[in-house]
């Protein structure tokens, strides 16, 4: 009924159209997920800017007030 080739190339269409509905599968399982680790790296980093911001001040004011201590 099939030849050789045609079987392969139906087992080869079977095969992709199975790996795309697995990927789908996994990434909609997957992205929930992906949307909290997101949101807490997120978070992270913008809490990481005012942290920076003082220390900057701080080093600011050691360095400012080095010169009146030695003085």
């Amino acid at each position: 009924m099939f030849q050789p080739a045609q079987k392969r190339t139906l087992l080869t269409v079977c095969l992709g159209l199975f790996m795309a509905f697995l990927d789908g599968t996994v990434v909609n399982l997957a992205l929930p997920t992906i949307q909290r680790e997101l949101v807490a790296i997120a978070r992270a980093v913008s809490a990481g800017r005012p942290a920076r911001a003082a220390e900057r001040a701080e080093r600011l004011a050691g360095i400012l007030e080095h010169p009146v201590a030695s003085g």
